[in-house]
């Protein structure tokens, strides 16, 4: 198993004021299987950039980053998917994100993570705008690591995962393979009300791992399928036709 591994996480600043992404309180299996990686990871310093001098067109000296962007040395907890690689570098998107976010020092993230679609750096991982992740300040942060942890150990049988005692999914592990019904709940979002009936919104059924069906139903809330369960539908929809 690896430990303590180093790795640089490259932050780059926005310029938008508005961030349209959304993030549920509650765990959700989107999330999970649409992320290469998913880790904990533990802040440990900033790395300082250098800076230069330039001219710019108005022949007024202007002061730049020599890279655009924030890199910080993280050490990795736990590994919760995907490959376990010794060094690579976390970065985020380009500077006219929308949604920039910042780590503290000293404070524990699970980060999602994603592959970078760049085939020259295969060991580069991106944190786009709307990529989950979850400080240790956070309510939530002990319920995603328990999720998580449940989801790596499963081999067979039932699974069930909660949040403020909602069911928010269920399913069934085969020999580790998903297999029958898997159910998504609604998602609990921050301010909204806990419910101990909140209702089934996407139906995955499975064969040893295999998606061989997908059925949707509509939750009460125009803001849960807007910002949650449609994408949730079309994710499963596109993996059912093999895309």
């Amino acid at each position: 198993m690896v430990k303590n591994l180093t790795l640089f996480l490259l932050l780059i600043p926005y310029l938008s004021k508005s961030c349209t992404c959304y993030q549920s309180k509650s765990f959700n299996l989107y999330d999970f299987d649409k992320s290469d990686m998913i880790i904990e990871v533990e802040v440990l310093s900033e790395i300082k950039k250098q800076i230069r001098e330039i001219e710019v067109k108005s022949d007024v000296p202007s002061l730049v980053f020599l890279n655009k962007n924030k890199e910080y040395k993280v050490k990795v907890v736990s590994y919760f998917k995907g490959e376990k690689f010794k060094f690579f570098i976390l970065k985020t998107n380009d500077v006219s994100s929308s949604c920039f976010w910042q780590p503290q020092l000293g404070k524990k993230y699970i980060l999602y993570l994603n592959h970078s679609k760049d085939p020259i750096q295969q060991n580069t991982f991106q944190m786009g705008d709307c990529e989950r992740k979850i400080c240790s300040d956070e309510s939530n942060y002990t319920d995603e690591k328990k999720a998580l942890k449940m989801l790596g150990k499963a081999k067979s049988g039932t699974l069930k995962i909660f949040y403020q005692n909602n069911i928010i999914l269920e399913g069934v592990f085969q020999k580790r393979n998903r297999h029958g019904e898997w159910i998504l709940y609604e998602p609990i979002v921050q301010g909204s009300e806990v419910s101990n009936e909140n209702s089934k919104t996407v139906s995955l059924t499975y064969v040893n791992n295999h998606l061989t069906k997908v059925e949707y139903r509509k939750p009460i809330s125009k803001f849960t399928e807007s910002a949650f369960t449609l994408n949730w539908l079309y994710y499963y929809q596109s993996a059912l036709n093999g895309h």
